[in-house]
């Protein structure tokens, strides 16, 4: 155990399973950490043994008594051990008192430090440090993360704009052209549609038409080959020409014209609807500055690596609050300019 001078962590103990945890684990493991699930059955624990095969020194568990006192413990509930560092993966306003509310995105962690004592801040970010992972910091009252947050802004927008002319796949590759590392929907089947949607179904969100039309007919994503697109035999990416039907049958049901988007149109649409999402969640304190947001869109998958706040700051602003006059009729709820027109304002 760390005792008094906690400054090298050697263990991790992960209590709660799903797929950003687990790359989080395996992430330790190849820093030389030894790392242990807790799986809440047999079948939970088979699964995780055959994901971390080729990984010695992860362990999985179904009885946490019989560990010794870890490091570090990822924990919905108070861990027993009270010198390991805790972490929860819960927004910041729902995370128990003593511990760091924490998101992974990738390269970066997203972390309230508000509640917890000095020596945990600095070991937790010595731990992240450790771990290659940079850091942005979000407010302690948060009722979310601002990198979900900026995520579901994503897949809300992209809904919108399949129902107003856009193709998946044809976006996808507008999107890479532009400098996206992976297109919009590529990411979605590549992390799967059931997270969101279950976000929006706790959040009592307004339901995504194709979206969420896709996730109640078994359209996953590519772990169980076929979102978006589809995976045959587990390979790569194939147009399924079944989805243009679903967005065409799904506009003519809302009773929306879908018309023809041009790719640079749609690139920037999303774009600009991202930092309208963004700007929100600096003015709702979600999110501490545009760079941070820059940051979160840089981390994930699908969003613009060079950030949708330093895009839109670089277009003359009377145009930016043109194009959105337009839109906010359309859609208020993705296109709201307000907080975006605060923000560039100053």
């Amino acid at each position: 155990m760390l005792g008094d001078d906690r400054a090298a962590i050697k263990s991790v103990l992960v209590q709660v399973t799903n797929s950003e945890l687990s790359g989080f684990g395996k992430r330790c493991a190849q820093a030389g950490l030894s790392v242990t699930f807790t799986a809440e059955d047999t079948f939970e624990a088979e699964r995780l043994r055959h994901m971390f095969r080729a990984l010695p020194d992860v362990d999985v568990v179904l009885d946490q008594t019989v560990l010794q006192a870890p490091d570090v413990v990822i924990s919905l509930q108070r861990p027993p051990w009270p010198d390991a560092l805790w972490l929860c993966p819960s927004p910041p306003s729902q995370a128990p008192t003593g511990a760091i509310p924490i998101h992974f995105h990738d390269d970066l962690a997203e972390a309230a430090f508000d509640c917890a004592s000095g020596a945990d801040v600095a070991l937790a970010k010595g731990f992240f440090d450790q771990l290659g992972f940079a850091v942005v910091v979000c407010a302690n009252g948060a009722d979310r993360f601002a990198g979900l947050a900026l995520l579901d802004a994503a897949v809300a927008l992209g809904d919108r704009l399949l129902l107003m002319g856009a193709l998946p796949w044809e976006l996808d590759a507008a999107l890479k052209v532009a400098g996206y590392a992976t297109g919009l929907f590529a990411a979605q089947d590549i992390a799967g549609l059931t997270g969101g949607y279950a976000r929006r179904t706790a959040a009592g969100a307004s339901p995504l038409l194709v979206t969420d039309r896709m996730v109640r007919e078994g359209r996953h994503g590519r772990a169980v080959g076929v979102g978006w697109y589809r995976y045959p035999g587990g390979g790569g990416a194939v147009i399924d020409p079944l989805i243009e039907d679903m967005i065409v049958e799904e506009a003519y049901f809302a009773k929306l014209r879908r018309g023809v988007l041009l790719d640079k149109d749609a690139v920037h649409y999303l774009t600009l609807g991202l930092a309208c999402a963004g700007a929100g969640l600096i003015a709702d304190g979600t999110a501490s500055s545009g760079a941070d947001v820059d940051a979160l869109c840089a981390a994930l998958a699908g969003l613009p690596p060079q950030g949708c706040m330093a895009v839109i700051a670089g277009i003359p602003i009377k145009e930016v609050e043109r194009t959105l006059d337009v839109f906010a009729t359309d859609d208020l709820a993705l296109w709201g300019h307000d907080s975006l027109l605060r923000y560039l304002r100053g």
